[in-house]
């Protein structure tokens, strides 16, 4: 008999419960106490700082944080390793296979790899201190070939032999692999990048502008300043980045003025003549003295790489962008992603040849991206779902959203443990979806025109079931022809609320009454005190409503003909600044005498709340505090698909638990 799932799509999670009785729904108490589940074995989070490739061969630079399971590290002394050593992962196939190699004490910033064998890494030492490293057989040993009082900055590699290193602003150079080093020291103070294209002519910006070299750094002149009238409306740059080859060059300079979507830069080209020109500029209205065209991303000076006279790759604060018509027009090469990390991506490689490959680091955690001729996909780790998650059975589950791409629909058979991409749907955001049988299902899509889906085929194809006046805060699905959605109404967020069904597999909806009592709380509501809410339907005939007005529960059940209040039990312990309080709420089901609820606390640093409801009553967990659920509005957090079993969505990723919440695993093992 297939399980009867509820399924709800809010923000995360409140605190209450409900139990049921017989046939109908019996009020219960709160247990004295809630006692911690546990995390099976230690969960460290993979934390990527750099990405180096040569074709197929290529290496990350990682460290594992400690999340869960395991006491904090003590800090590191000198007869002491560091709580986190760093480490190396190698493939040479194109990441179907990785090795690790340790690295001790160190911690590497940058890589440039030259060749198969071929490269350098900037790193540092708590003992040693800083410096930079170089390997002649593809990273399987490395030796110190400059030490350095700073911290590397840049690293810039010019064929096997020749590299530039930044750091304190100061300039060293080397044209025999790190035997023999050169100090470069500019007339100007403040270098953050500097890019030689020839052994003798280079180039370094400062906050002030760019500068120039034809003797090999010995001597240097301004090239270019900053026009005033820019500098007093966008603020004095606070980053730049530069990057000249024999083609062509660019440079872009990043202000302080800031605003939520970014902040202001510039883009500049370096012409024929060796003049500079600002060719295109951030959105924040004109320009004194410059004329420019104004491209449409935020992002700040991270990286950029000239890729042919006219073109360029920019990796900025909000993803990867490319222009092939100098500057005057942008393209996004990276997919856009649900939430974005600062930077959007810690480190690029490949972009000379064109085979991208990008490393990002969000709150899910570090990836790996690769870039082919059909698109992105994700190499490190596993991919898994950040935005709802689905669960038909134990081994056939359904989700929303990667880390990178909000867009993403991807179904797993082996529950849990591996995730596929599957084809999208075109136009709009998917915000819910919800599957009735490991092949049909259904996905609803935010956009100009919320559009419902429907899937006989497992994902691998869609079709367009009808349209909504609004996207649905909740979708739930019975059977292939029953299903219902609750929808925000009205002025403020959210002030009102209406619950449709439908009886004909979506194709047309008929708008049912809310129970009055919940009416009435909403009239004398402010809006923005009611934060979240979720409708759950797993039989045409019994339900549930659940809001969140004022941070408090509110819950209603249906059952057959009427709606009746259900008293949402607190808890016991006052977190925070108060009483129980929280933010968002998640709900699954299995069958009709089963009930989960995942419970987001309000305040920061709090912990996570599962409840269970069965035959005999509650069963309450408090997850460990480094186990977050805050996910995104509209987010299915709990897929129930036994007594006892449950998948969470978090931000170490799916967790499952095969005891009613008291232990948890992580799914993706490749995460550990």
């Amino acid at each position: 008999m297939r399980p009867v799932r509820l399924f709800a799509l809010t923000v995360v999670l409140a605190t209450g419960m409900l139990a049921l009785g017989g046939c109908g729904l019996l009020q219960t108490s709160a247990p004295a106490s809630e006692p911690v589940a546990t995390i099976a074995s230690p969960i460290a989070q993979t934390v990527y700082t750099a990405v180096g490739f040569v074709g197929k061969d290529g290496m990350i630079s990682a460290y594992e944080q400690p999340l869960v399971g395991q006491a904090p590290a003590a800090p590191a002394t000198a007869a002491a390793p560091p709580p986190n050593p760093g480490k190396l992962l190698s493939t040479r196939d194109g990441g179907r296979t990785w090795h690790a190699t340790s690295l001790g004490n160190w911690q590497v910033d940058a890589i440039d790899m030259v060749t198969h064998r071929v490269g350098y890494l900037a790193a540092d030492d708590p003992d040693v201190g800083y410096a930079v490293l170089r390997t002649a057989d593809g990273g399987r040993s490395w030796r110190e070939v400059l030490p350095l009082t700073f911290s590397p900055t840049f690293l810039r590699a010019s064929g096997a032999q020749g590299l530039l290193v930044l750091a304190g602003g100061n300039l060293y150079a080397t044209e025999d692999g790190g035997r023999h080093w050169r100090s470069v020291h500019p007339d100007v103070p403040g270098i953050v990048a500097a890019s030689f294209p020839t052994v003798l002519r280079g180039y370094a910006v400062t906050g002030l502008g760019i500068l120039e070299t034809e003797d090999g750094g010995v001597h240097w002149r301004v090239r270019y300043t900053l026009p005033q009238g820019l500098v007093a409306q966008l603020g004095l740059a606070t980053g730049a980045t530069i990057d000249v080859e024999p083609q062509g060059g660019f440079a872009a300079f990043t202000f302080a003025n800031c605003w939520p979507s970014g902040c202001p830069h510039v883009v500049l080209r370096i012409a024929a003549s060796g003049d500079w020109q600002i060719v295109s500029g951030e959105d924040a209205g004109p320009l004194p003295t410059v004329t420019a065209p104004e491209d449409g991303f935020a992002g700040g000076a991270q990286q950029l790489w000239t890729t042919g006279p006219d073109s360029v790759v920019w990796n900025g604060a909000g993803g990867l962008w490319q222009s092939t018509d100098a500057g005057a027009s942008w393209q996004e090469i990276g997919a856009p992603k649900a939430h974005q990390p600062s930077p959007a991506f810690v480190d690029v490689s490949g972009v000379r040849s064109g085979d991208l490959w990008a490393i990002g680091q969000d709150v899910w955690g570090g990836y790996l991206l690769h870039r082919t001729a059909v698109g992105w996909r994700q190499v490190l780790p596993q991919p898994f779902p950040v935005s709802a998650v689905d669960f038909v059975t134990d081994r056939v589950g359904y989700g929303i959203g990667l880390s990178w791409s909000p867009r993403a629909i991807v179904g797993t058979r082996d529950g849990g443990r591996t995730w596929h991409v599957l084809p999208g749907v075109g136009g709009g955001l998917p915000v819910a979806l919800s599957f009735t049988s490991p092949e049909h299902g259904y996905l609803a899509t935010a956009g100009i025109s919320p559009t419902l889906w429907q899937t006989a085929d497992g994902g691998r194809s869609w079709q367009v079931v009808g349209a909504f006046a609004a996207p649905p805060v909740s979708l739930a699905f019975s059977d292939p022809l029953h299903g219902a959605a609750l929808f925000a109404t009205g002025p403020g967020w959210p002030l009102e609320f209406a619950l449709a069904q439908t009886e004909d597999g979506g194709r047309t909806w008929t708008t049912e009454g809310l129970p009055d009592a919940f009416q009435s709380l909403l009239t004398n509501t402010k809006p923005t005190v009611v934060t979240s809410a979720s409708a759950l339907f797993p039989t045409p005939d019994r339900g549930y409503l659940l809001a969140l007005v004022q941070h408090v529960p509110q819950l209603w059940g249906f059952l057959g003909s009427r709606w009746q209040a259900i008293a949402v039990p607190g808890g016991t312990q006052a977190r925070g600044n108060g009483t129980e309080s929280f933010k968002g709420v998640a709900m699954s089901s299995p069958g009709a005498r089963h009930l989960w609820l995942a419970l987001q606390p309000n305040w920061s640093q709090a912990q996570a709340r599962i409840m269970r409801l069965g035959p005999s009553g509650w069963q309450l967990y408090d997850l460990p505090a480094a186990v977050s659920l805050d996910l995104p509005q509209g987010s299915g957090a709990v897929s129930a698909f036994g007594d006892g079993r449950a998948v969470i969505l978090t931000n170490l990723g799916p967790l499952e638990t095969e005891d009613g919440g008291q232990t948890w695993r992580l799914l993706a093992e490749s995460r550990r």
